[in-house]
């Protein structure tokens, strides 16, 4: 269809894995539904996708300090996990006029898992 890239989500660590070794760069992944991860799955999601949305993930909330390259929103964040994700979350917030957040809410998700 002439498209440079597609964008794909997933709900798994082994399908954000399997597509970015399939097919490398010329896909962007957005990884979703990441409640419960375990320490290992959220470090393999950070080096797999391009954004992550963190639920109520308590390892992605954890490993963003060192690893996520921007944050949008407080609450239920949604991480840019690339340079590529990165600038679309910048372009969207652009669109929207938001700003990037600063940290977590006290409201984020209880319990965390």
């Amino acid at each position: 269809m002439g498209y440079a890239k597609v964008a794909v989500t997933v709900a798994s660590v082994d399908q954000s894995k399997s597509l970015r070794e399939r097919y490398g760069s010329n896909i962007i992944i957005l990884m979703v539904h990441t409640s419960g991860l375990t320490e290992k799955e959220a470090k393999i999601a950070f080096e797999t996708s391009d954004i992550i949305t963190a639920c109520a993930s308590k390892w992605l909330r954890t490993m963003t300090k060192n690893n996520a390259l921007l944050q949008v929103g407080e609450k239920v964040s949604i991480y840019a996990a690339s340079q590529t994700g990165e600038r679309l979350l910048r372009t969207r917030m652009a669109e929207l006029k938001i700003a990037e957040a600063k940290g977590l809410s006290r409201d984020s998700p209880e319990p965390l898992i």
